[in-house]
């Protein structure tokens, strides 16, 4: 993923918050999803989509301000 205001940051810190909730490790995440960026003008948004080994259960989404790991939204109850 190209680093757009912070999102390469922002998408580790989302698979380091998705881990637990999905009872995996911060490395199986890394393998397991790939994130997705969504930018706006003040937020950037990371979707972390399962690959095909985790597809079960929804795409939990973290968005957080523009060019720092403040996270102002978090949809992650999609178990």
């Amino acid at each position: 993923m190209l680093d757009w205001n912070g999102s390469v940051q922002q998408g580790d810190d989302a698979m380091r918050r998705w881990a637990p909730k999905a009872g995996l490790t911060f490395q199986q995440v890394r393998q397991g999803y790939t994130p997705k960026l969504m930018a706006f003008p003040t937020k950037n948004c990371i979707q972390l989509e399962p690959r095909p080994i985790y597809d079960v259960g929804g795409e939990p989404i973290y968005c957080y301000r523009a060019n720092s790991l403040n996270l102002v939204e978090e949809h992650s109850d999609v178990e």
